[in-house]
């Protein structure tokens, strides 16, 4: 594998964290006395991963329509909410993370059926609509994002409680009682959710003091949870820096499970960090050259990661020996496709394995590729070219 594109594969994982540095080892501040800045359930669900609800994406969505119909019909007689909020939960799978369709309407839709799930008694149901409307950052948006996930969090959603301490930092007033809810959620009351936000969190320090350190540890904990999106969170920051390398080989676990979780953007991250870890996996049978394959592939064809796709297609060019045979013309329909749903270093490497076509106008349409890459401002692009043709 090839670094400068592991790395741009990943590069968008991360938070840009310009002047940190990360030590490692240093826990957060003692959680252990915090107490919640709001009323919590005695019991409280944890959110569902995509692999819980949806484990084989394809036979989905053939069964999404149905399942629409159902929550539209009024869901199951036991649990008429949960029905919709199935249905809404499937529907963003089916979409997919390289989703080119009119998201707008997509986000319409969700909300509709996590509304409806919400309206019907499903806590989870009012977590997830009270997640669309957060990030849709409006002000209209957030009040009502705040009502939701605490009606959520009455109904024992663990999700529902997490976003309404989030929701709580965005004003001053509740904003220490938000943190402190979050910090009581991880610590003691074990929500990998809460732990995998606070990690969030901390690295994009806008909410929170920024603190690599503190995002390391709570991703850890997380991690140690069994939370994939804390897994992920974890992996990526072991990633992006090079005195966190001891935990190479724990962040390739993490990654790893991230990804056979459902979480797409983890598969690319667990190649890259077994190219990093080789070394120090000893005689560690459970990963080699065939497990990363398998790991980038499901990233690919079931999660429709584009870095997965990449990163499966630098593979075919090279090959892996018995483990996977040269294929120049997959790997031309993986970088296509990976260019196509708007990844750049998907179109430079569909434009490196055009220009070495034999087909002279395959090749010409290669070159003009990269240039007009270069053309648009990626670097990588242009770092492949003579200096002459970096300007056109």
């Amino acid at each position: 594998m090839r670094a400068r594109l592991l790395a741009v594969a990943l590069a968008g994982l991360v938070p840009a964290l310009a002047g940190c540095k990360a030590k490692g080892g240093e826990a957060p501040g003692e959680d252990a006395g915090v107490s919640p800045g709001i009323e919590l359930p005695a019991q409280l669900d944890p959110a569902p991963a995509p692999a819980d609800l949806c484990p084989v994406r394809a036979e989905c969505q053939e069964g999404l329509a149905a399942l629409v119909a159902r929550c539209d019909e009024g869901g199951s007689e036991d649990q008429p909410g949960r029905t919709c909020f199935e249905a809404g939960f499937v529907t963003h799978v089916v979409a997919g993370s390289a989703y080119q369709g009119d998201v707008a309407a997509l986000t319409e839709e969700l909300l509709r059926l996590y509304d409806l799930s919400c309206a019907r008694g499903y806590g989870h149901g009012c977590a997830w609509a009270a997640s669309l409307r957060l990030f849709r950052a409006g002000e209209g948006d957030r009040e009502r994002a705040l009502a939701d996930a605490e009606q959520g969090c009455r109904a024992g959603s663990g999700s529902g409680c997490v976003l309404q301490a989030q929701a709580m930092l965005h004003d001053e007033a509740t904003h220490q009682r938000g943190e402190d809810t979050l910090r009581f959620l991880c610590a003691q009351r074990e929500l990998a959710q809460a732990c995998g936000d606070l990690a969030h969190l901390h690295l994009a320090g806008e909410l929170l003091p920024q603190s690599v350190n503190d995002a390391l540890s709570f991703a850890e904990r997380g991690c140690a949870l069994e939370g994939p999106a804390a897994c992920a969170a974890f992996a990526s920051i072991v990633y992006s820096f090079e005195s966190l390398a001891d935990l190479s080989a724990q962040a390739l676990d993490a990654a790893a499970f991230a990804c056979e979780r459902g979480v797409a953007g983890s598969c690319a991250s667990a190649a890259v960090l077994f190219d990093r870890a080789r070394d120090k996996l000893g005689a560690d049978a459970s990963w080699d050259d065939a497990r990363v394959v398998d790991l980038l592939d499901r990233g690919c064809q079931e999660l429709e990661s584009p870095a997965a796709c990449v990163l499966l297609g630098m593979l075919y060019e090279g090959g892996l020996g018995e483990t996977l045979p040269v294929d120049f013309q997959r790997a031309t329909e993986l970088h296509r496709w990976a260019c196509e749903h708007g990844d750049d270093e998907g179109c430079l490497r569909l434009g490196v394995v055009l220009s070495n076509s034999k087909d002279s106008k395959q090749a010409e349409f290669g070159r003009r590729l990269v240039v007009e890459l270069c053309a648009d401002g990626y670097p990588p692009a242009c770092a492949m070219l003579p200096p002459e043709l970096r300007g056109r």
